[in-house]
């Protein structure tokens, strides 16, 4: 199984899974929007979001050993400008940054149902974002049997 091949299966997991779905429903009302790249170079467009991109994948293995190791960076976002104020204790807070959060989450859960190998995430949420978005990423590690070929 090649890295393009896991990141479509990655992708039709998201788009099917439903809790995944229902959230991006009921906080934004519609789907997110799953690519298998990320654009640099031109600004994602407010309908966009929920937006979920693969920025790189890298691959390993060995003729010795039994699995190989595919590496991809995928990236979260939300536009969210949702503020939450307790103004008896004179705290503001962004719900961008709970639903990020949350999205990433549940992407990450949904991947349980891939079925493509061992799978194992690594993620952060960045606060440091250009509010109203929101961002976090997400390295997720699949394992896959070493298929050997022989000359």
């Amino acid at each position: 199984m090649t890295s393009a091949d896991i990141i479509k299966k990655i992708m039709s997991v998201w788009a099917t899974d439903p809790g995944l779905q229902e959230f991006c429903q009921n906080a934004y009302g519609g789907r997110p929007l799953i690519r298998g790249f990320a654009d640099l170079e031109k600004p994602v467009p407010d309908e966009d979001f929920p937006l979920i991109s693969f920025y790189g994948s890298k691959s390993g293995g060995g003729m010795s050993g039994n699995l190989v190791r595919h590496e991809f960076l995928v990236g979260f976002a939300v536009l969210d400008a949702a503020i939450e104020r307790d103004d008896a204790l004179n705290i503001e807070n962004s719900v961008g940054l709970s639903r990020v959060q949350t999205f990433r989450d549940l992407a990450e859960r949904a991947l349980y149902s891939a079925r493509i190998g061992k799978i194992t995430w690594e993620g952060e949420e960045d606060p440091l974002t250009d509010f109203p978005v929101f961002t976090a990423m997400t390295v997720i590690t699949v394992e896959t049997p070493n298929i050997k070929t022989r000359p």
